[in-house]
């Protein structure tokens, strides 16, 4: 699948509108989601996401007054780090950090201090830092290219300079959108100007639905009688899913039980 084209963002993730908001997404032809660390149903959003068949990418939402606070960008790195740590399926995409509303009183050189100890925290921990620009982000386009950890950037649609060189490569495109009854904001993913995609979690890492009639020629669908080797794997990822089951909710428990009944009638 190509990741390419319509993304949506949204701060809270809200159970259930869940259905809605993912058939409008198909509907429309979205390939992805971002969702934001400190939404308490992210962990949900996610697994919900992929299980839908769209990428997912994360931030982490701003507090301005943070910013001004040089121990609070380890401190809140750090926080987001633990919580992409704990998803399963594995995450090792980008976090993109919401600079936006930085407080007059924070000088360039503070902020840059700032943003690259949050950065550091969060590359380090297997990551890809990402930045979100937004309004009054105060540092110009040289700057934040010259930024040492941050390897992509995302545009808010408010009015922000240009990143020199690699450029963009998430653009927001419109706020406050109706799809399927949920309140999103709407994205375009494309390769920034140095070719680069940000890293981002494959629908493809998880079992899909499996059709009750067999294909006649192999694809990269599991098969109702995996290898040793794909259902020990499988099986890892089906645990994980289980230890967070009953916070998904109910709709998840027939879909989980399928999946078990044909991981073990395999193996």
């Amino acid at each position: 699948m190509t990741i390419m084209g319509r993304w949506l963002d949204l701060s809270r993730y809200v159970q259930g509108l869940a259905n809605r908001l993912w058939a409008a997404a198909k509907e429309q032809d979205f390939h992805g989601a971002i969702f934001d660390t400190w939404d308490p149903n992210a962990k949900l959003a996610y697994t919900d996401a992929l299980m839908q068949g769209m990428a997912v990418a994360f931030f982490q939402g701003y507090y301005a007054p943070a910013f001004a606070i040089p121990a609070q960008a380890a401190a809140r790195a750090d926080t987001a780090v633990k919580f992409l740590q704990s998803l399963t399926p594995k995450y090792t995409g980008v976090l993109y950090l919401d600079l936006e509303a930085v407080p007059p009183s924070v000088t360039v050189e503070a902020l840059t201090t700032w943003v690259n100890t949050w950065a550091r925290v969060v590359s380090g921990a297997g990551f890809q830092a990402g930045l979100y620009v937004g309004a009054n982000s105060r540092l110009d386009g040289q700057q934040l290219y010259a930024l040492p950890q941050i390897t992509t950037y995302w545009k808010s649609v408010s009015i922000v300079p240009e990143v020199a060189t690699r450029g963009y490569a998430m653009t927001q495109t419109a706020l406050n959108q109706n799809l399927g009854g949920v309140t999103v904001d709407f994205d375009v993913l494309a390769m920034d100007h140095e070719g680069d995609l940000p890293r981002v979690a494959n629908p493809e890492a998880v079992p899909s639905p499996i059709s009750s009639t067999p294909s006649a020629t192999p694809s990269a669908t599991p098969s109702a009688t995996p290898s040793a080797a794909s259902s020990s794997s499988m099986h890892a990822v089906i645990e994980g899913i289980l230890a967070d089951a009953e916070a998904m909710g109910q709709h998840y428990q027939s879909m989980v039980s399928g999946v078990i009944s044909l991981y073990k009638g395999g193996a």
